[in-house]
């Protein structure tokens, strides 16, 4: 299978081996609207998406290399799309980073938009994600968290909202369908139904960008300038390690800026930095850059 990177120099797919390149072409027909990439999604019909910085909605045929754009206006215009998830009923959810949330189905060209005036707390979205089949996590950068219902579109804000440690969401991840990690720029929080508490004292004064909970005893921590955490647990103490960029150690991670983490089918995390894909061997407990 192929892994795809977003980067703001296109968008790049790897097999393990190499690396293909797609960006914006002016004089090509269906090439990306727009080489700053911020979003890719593969829905259950094997479409990629790509949400770009300025250029809009993309989307790719599974047996094709070319970009395509979809019939709505609304899309193609100056939408930046930060996530794109896909429910149980095929609709596509895009996490806008000014104007709200909004269901699309390509079929129908189907359209709901959602935004403050009907109902969120804010209009910048920074992530979304899907619990239990049935409800819409929605990360905002200056307002917590909300909640949609897949079935009936209502509109919440959960009562733990109240009790996070920053209203500023960066990132959010499921774990097991249960446990909520949500990195803000005041550290990260885990709710458990709608119980808060503060993952670590330690990282609570960091930009936290990105959380992955790779086990129950493992979690990794991606920050704005102070590199990668990893939080570990052993027999009931919770052990932190900081990775960071050094210009002298090619095995070093590629940047202190972390944009996301991410595991793949065996298991390998890899890490998108400001300056690339870092690849984290965890016999070596060290890191190579993908180029």
């Amino acid at each position: 299978g192929f892994m795809w990177f977003g980067t703001q120099d296109g968008l790049n797919r790897y097999d393990g081996a190499e690396v293909i390149h797609f960006k914006h072409q002016i004089k090509k027909k269906n090439t990306l609207s727009n080489s700053y990439v911020l979003a890719a999604y593969e829905d259950s019909k094997g479409v990629l998406w790509v949400g770009t910085q300025n250029g809009g909605l993309n989307f790719k045929l599974p047996l094709s290399d070319e970009f395509q754009r979809t019939e709505n206006q609304f899309l193609n215009e100056g939408l930046r799309v930060k996530k794109i998830i896909e429910d149980k009923h095929g609709f596509l959810w895009f996490a806008s980073e000014e104007v709200g949330v909004i269901r699309y189905r390509y079929e129908d060209d189907s359209l709901t938009h959602f935004t403050k005036e009907n109902g969120l707390s804010s209009n910048r979205i920074t992530d979304l994600l899907i619990q239990k089949d049935s409800l819409l996590i929605i990360g905002t950068s200056d307002a917590g968290v909300n909640t949609i219902s897949i079935d009936n579109l209502n509109i919440k804000t959960p009562s733990y909202n109240n009790y996070l440690l920053n209203k500023s969401i960066n990132d959010i991840f499921l774990y097991q369908d249960s446990l909520l990690y949500i990195a803000s720029n005041k550290g990260v929080n885990v709710v458990s139904k709608s119980h808060v508490i503060n993952l670590s004292p330690s990282i609570e004064d960091k930009v936290v960008s990105a959380v992955f909970c790779e086990s129950k005893t493992k979690i990794w921590i991606g920050t704005k300038g102070e590199g990668l955490y990893s939080l570990s647990k052993t027999q009931g103490d919770y052990i932190l390690k900081n990775y960071k960029n050094s210009p002298y150690d090619l095995s070093s991670i590629s940047s202190n800026i972390i944009n996301q983490i991410f595991k793949d089918f065996s298991g390998n995390i890899w890490v998108g930095t400001q300056y690339g894909v870092s690849y984290f061997d965890p016999l070596k407990q060290n890191f190579s850059l993908v180029s």
